[in-house]
């Protein structure tokens, strides 16, 4: 039967605030689930009978379908049901997620369904059974119709992957996850070997962590998290809290997911250490694309470790994306490269009385070419006097030594609209090599209209390349120095647009209902991608 909280809070809360954890305290410890079941009678389950690969395909509004051939056990859940059922079959299914886990085989493709609507108490343990294959994977998921079936997990955590045997081609599917809000746990926590790793249509709420992430046991490979809600993880302690961590990830792909108020909350102010997605900068491979990252404690999204960053949107956080820069901890040695291109981002909110509102702080790029390229920046905080782009040198980074500073790197093709500062280079940056080198910078064909300051562009040195940057400025009884600038407002489609006003209401009930979005209830006007469009059209040149 699934881990006791105790137990499982002993195993996984033990020198972990999201730092290096030591052998001496590991996150999760074996407890060899692995013999789950073991000694029940089988009698009523049908023999393994000629494998064949499952199907997995997409349905018309692009939802993951995993269909069972021959020879997979299918496992039926609900809260009508009793143990004493086989759970073989939707009319007789069985009641508690510990029976459905003993029935389940590992490396085989069987599931195990709860039903949409209902609600079970209980937890899945410390997991340890695989799939048989990518394309016939174990699958967690639901089965009827409404909403994501709920696993009130209480005080618990809500499934843990720690065992040192590897976890593979596991799917959840069309749960939701929620904590009591009182208890220190986290949702998915992630610290054992494992690969392909596939959650769709799953809300996670009200943990300490919502998603967890982190190689200690073995490497983490290839994870997605896809079309899922991921809200209003708070800390109940001094551990750091976050709606995902992933640190030592190789390949991580987050998709029309929708990320809000993680980090704070329940009387927890918000702080510079607490985020809607912290990427650290010994994960690779990421793909964030399609997802709303809103009202994060600090910020919407730290890459720090680069990647593919497009058709996102930020709405209200303190800072809204972090590419390739670190503070308090080690850089990516040799530094990132990647992407940024085709992401709103708007609003922002101060931490403590101090001033906040960067949209887009960019660091540690190294030589081969990266792009900031057709973002939307807009109404930021004019008072804040603060850029909606910076060039910044981390601090604190255990391994300086091993940063590049900016390298081969074109911002082109953005618009910032109503921000305090357009565009600006930390001092100290110049030719060279290390930390503070800025090399082969192109800075093109961008607007920075409405700019609060007199300054749209601030540099620190004469490197790199400036041309045909548009500028306006609120401050006009100053000369403003804007290289590479010409004086000239464009005019716009409709540049009071905001993503609020494409549902008729305000940013955040723009928010609110893109919480609603799931495989029940999808609405393709509130992905990300349709604010995009929706912004992008707007702030066109007329």
């Amino acid at each position: 039967m699934p881990i006791s909280q105790s137990a499982m809070a002993r195993s996984l809360t033990r020198g972990r605030n999201f730092r290096s954890v030591s052998p001496a305290q590991p996150a999760v410890a074996d407890r060899g689930t692995s013999r789950i079941g073991q000694g029940r009678s089988q009698a009523m389950i049908e023999s393994l009978e000629t494998r064949t690969h499952l199907s997995v395909s997409k349905d018309a509004a692009g939802f993951t379908v995993v269909t069972p051939e021959n020879g997979s056990r299918v496992i039926y859940v609900s809260a009508l049901g009793k143990d004493t059922n086989t759970g073989l079959s939707s009319t007789s299914p069985i009641k508690s997620i510990s029976k459905g886990i003993s029935l389940l085989r590992s490396g085989t493709g069987d599931q195990l369904l709860f039903k949409r609507g209902e609600t079970f108490s209980g937890n899945f343990g410390i997991w340890s059974k695989s799939g048989h294959s990518a394309s016939e994977p174990l699958v967690i998921g639901s089965y009827g119709t409404g909403s994501r079936a709920v696993i009130n997990t209480g005080a618990s955590y809500g499934l843990a992957i720690g065992s040192k045997n590897p976890v593979n081609n596991l799917y959840i599917q069309g749960i939701k996850l929620i904590g009591d809000g009182v208890a220190v746990a986290d949702g998915i926590a992630v610290a054992g070997t494992i690969n392909n790793m596939f959650m769709e249509d799953v809300e996670i709420t009200k943990y300490v962590n919502n998603i967890v992430l982190q190689k200690y046991f073995g490497p983490v490979t290839n994870i997605t998290v896809r079309r899922s809600i991921i809200t209003d993880a708070f800390s109940r302690s001094s551990r750091n809290s976050q709606g995902l961590f992933a640190e030592g990830v190789a390949g991580l792909t987050l998709e029309e997911n929708v990320f809000d108020h993680n980090g704070w909350g329940n009387g927890k102010s918000a702080t510079v250490y607490y985020h809607n997605a912290y990427v650290r900068s010994t994960t690779s491979g990421l793909v964030a694309r399609g997802n709303v990252f809103s009202n994060g404690s600090s910020h919407g999204l730290q890459a720090r470790g680069g990647g593919i960053i497009e058709n996102n949107v930020f709405i209200n956080n303190a800072t809204g994306l972090s590419f390739g820069l670190v503070n308090g901890s080690p850089v990516t040695p040799g530094g990132v490269t990647g992407r940024v291109v085709n992401n709103v981002f708007v609003d922002t909110h101060n931490i403590g009385g101090n001033p906040r509102g960067v949209a887009m702080e960019i660091g540690n790029v190294k030589r081969g070419g990266t792009l900031i390229s057709g973002n939307v920046i807009a109404n930021g905080d004019p008072l804040a006097k603060l850029p909606a782009i910076t060039l910044a040198v981390g601090s604190g980074n255990d391994n300086a030594s091993q940063a590049v500073g900016i390298n081969d790197l074109t911002i082109s093709n953005n618009v910032v609209y109503n921000w305090s500062i357009g565009f600006w280079v930390n001092a100290g940056m110049a030719p060279g090599t290390g930390q503070k080198a800025l090399n082969n910078l192109n800075v093109s064909n961008n607007h920075f209209q409405n700019i609060a300051t007199y300054n749209a562009i601030i540099r620190s040195s004469m490197a790199g390349s400036y041309s045909n940057n548009f500028f306006t400025t609120k401050v006009l009884n100053k000369a403003a120095t804007n290289p590479g600038g010409i004086r000239k407002t464009i005019t716009y489609v409709d540049a009071s647009r905001t993503p609020g006003k494409s549902v008729g209401g305000t940013n955040q009930t723009y928010v609110s209902l893109a919480r609603t979005l799931g495989k029940s209830a999808w609405n393709v006007s509130y992905l990300a991608k349709t604010i995009v469009d929706y912004m992008k059209a707007g702030f066109t040149a007329k």
